[in-house]
């Protein structure tokens, strides 16, 4: 069986190819990240939502899904890594995993 995503964590993204919702999450993932990283502030002041997308508007990021909190809990595979890619992929498999436990323990 070929597992790209074992084989390349930091290069494949566990996603289909082509555009749509993985890559726009991975952006907004990598946006949380940068944030967090160069002035972690701005999250307690809010203005981790003044993304650089649709300028000169403002607090563009809540026009979607913003993932600070999930930046938050993957922030240190980031600041070890420094790879958007890489912390993407790990959410996506903790996601499965958590998911797997609670579904083990509903069923208990």
């Amino acid at each position: 069986a070929d597992l790209p995503l074992a084989r390349d964590p930091f290069g494949q993204l566990g996603a289909l190819h082509g555009p749509g919702d993985p890559y726009l999450n991975l952006w907004i993932l990598g946006w949380d990240l940068d944030t967090i990283s160069r002035t972690p502030a701005d999250v307690i002041t809010g203005r981790v939502f003044d993304a650089q997308i649709f300028h000169p508007a403002r607090q563009t990021l809540t026009y979607s899904d913003h993932f600070v909190v999930v930046a938050a809990m993957v922030w240190p595979l980031y600041a070890i890594a420094y790879s958007p890619v890489f912390a993407y992929n790990a959410v996506l498999v903790l996601s499965l995993l958590a998911s797997a436990l609670a579904m083990h323990l509903f069923a208990r």
